[in-house]
């Protein structure tokens, strides 16, 4: 009885991960929903006005092939030294190199991006902002990663990349608050998922 029980549950287990092997061979399937990425990323600065920066952000790309797609995200992003959190609002394009289980793929994200706290500002030093806000707002993020597909639907991502914000900082040489690009290497892990009619 006992050999009988083992060879039954054996057999089942051997068919799940069977089906599970299956399901999860595949690449996106476009009619399956749009492809929804939930990300979390840390780095150090990059640059003489780089700062350490870790953020959360949700994209929403729909797909306009099964290897590229294309759509808008928000997210959350706080810079160490300056002292400062932002919310980017972006557009978000993602190109995988194979339609398979495990490919490389690349992402390029941009838009604007609003301040919601700043608590070093005013002070003339280096990481100093200005007190007033600043008339523009960028925030810029190439990466270059991997996927890899769990089931059918849901998946992983890791990736490294630069996260950029236009700033106005205090610049220590001409003792002025300017303009830079202030950027941060991008060390990035991301779940992804598909539901279908979203």
């Amino acid at each position: 009885m006992k050999k009988i029980f083992i060879l039954i549950l054996s057999f089942i287990s051997y068919e799940f991960v069977n089906v599970a092997q299956v399901h999860a061979q595949c690449g996106f399937d476009t009619d399956a929903g749009c492809l929804n990425t939930v990300n979390f990323s840390i780095g150090p600065g990059l640059g003489e006005y780089g700062d350490r920066n870790m953020s959360f952000c949700y994209a929403h790309e729909m797909f306009f092939t099964e290897q590229f797609s294309f759509g808008i995200g928000i997210g959350y992003s706080h810079r160490e030294k300056y002292k400062i959190s932002a919310v980017p609002i972006f557009a978000s394009s993602t190109f995988f190199f194979l339609n398979k289980r495990f490919t490389p793929f690349v992402n390029f994200r941009l838009g604007p991006y609003s301040t919601v706290s700043k608590s070093n500002s005013g002070t003339q030093e280096k990481y100093s902002l200005p007190r007033e806000a600043a008339n523009v707002s960028l925030y810029l993020s190439p990466s270059l990663g991997f996927k890899a597909h769990i089931t059918n639907n849901i998946g992983m991502m890791a990736s490294v990349g630069e996260e950029s914000f236009l700033m106005k900082v205090y610049d220590v040489e001409d003792r002025m608050y300017s303009s830079k690009l202030v950027s941060n290497l991008s060390f990035s892990i991301s779940l992804f998922f598909q539901i279908p009619g979203w």
